[in-house]
């Protein structure tokens, strides 16, 4: 739209003289345009028909006849619905008898069968519900103590402070609240500040007896009134 008068009647004339080559040359050369450039974007109205243009492409359509053709900086698909041959184009945007021709050419292959994955999905499902109410959920002791066993079931409802004591004697304190990290302060500074009146007791297995002595004797020394030492309960045979 912005190319020279002139060179705009001489184009029209050549490809109505169907002299295609130099209609060519004139709409690729820079010259031939007022503002140095090609411009091939389209503006429309936004409406069906000034984009497919159908009186336009009737005029090409009655020069290049039954001849390919390739659309360059437009859109190849506005050609194919003004029924000219191209050979480039969008092909997922087609004439509705070409689907209908090419439907009959695929209707005969044999179809490939597609497997029903809902019903392995409900199966899954229904594992893992079943996992989740039959199962038991069992904590990571970051602290690695192996309590010692007992026949004796553990109360449920255990003290809100747990002191542990490891094999080697090194001591932690623990809470039931996950938001503080307690173990890393003095489990006695801790003691002294919260003033529990009962605590419960995580040793290990393997701790020496004098320290499970010492600790208790700290622990009267503090009026701890009742501590409850954890066990694995073991049934009996």
């Amino acid at each position: 739209k912005n190319m020279q008068l002139n060179k705009f009647n001489e184009t029209k004339k050549n490809i109505l003289e169907n002299n295609y080559a130099q209609a060519f040359k004139i709409i690729f050369n820079v010259k031939n345009y007022t503002r140095n450039e090609i411009e091939f974007n389209d503006t429309t109205n936004k409406t069906f028909d000034n984009y497919y243009k159908f009186k336009d492409y009737a005029f090409i359509k009655s020069i290049v006849k039954n001849s390919r053709v390739m659309s360059v900086g437009l859109d190849p698909m506005i050609a194919v619905m003004n029924d000219i041959r191209v050979i480039d184009g969008y092909h997922q945007i087609y004439p509705l008898r070409y689907k209908i021709e090419f439907r009959k050419i695929i209707a005969t292959k044999k179809k490939i069968k597609q497997i029903n994955l809902i019903p392995l999905i409900n199966i899954i499902f229904l594992m893992l519900i079943f996992f989740m109410l039959a199962g038991t959920i069992t904590t990571i002791d970051p602290h690695k103590v192996s309590v010692p066993d007992s026949i004796i079931k553990n109360d449920p409802i255990t003290p809100f402070l747990t002191i542990i004591i490891k094999k080697d004697g090194e001591v932690f304190i623990d809470s039931k609240n996950r938001k503080k990290r307690l173990q890393k302060r003095n489990y006695l500074e801790i003691l002294r500040s919260r003033k529990p009146n009962e605590v419960s007791l995580k040793i290990d297995s393997q701790t020496p007896s004098e320290y499970f002595l010492k600790i208790l004797k700290i622990l009267e020394n503090e009026n701890i009134k009742k501590v409850v030492v954890e066990t694995n309960y073991v049934q009996q045979k």
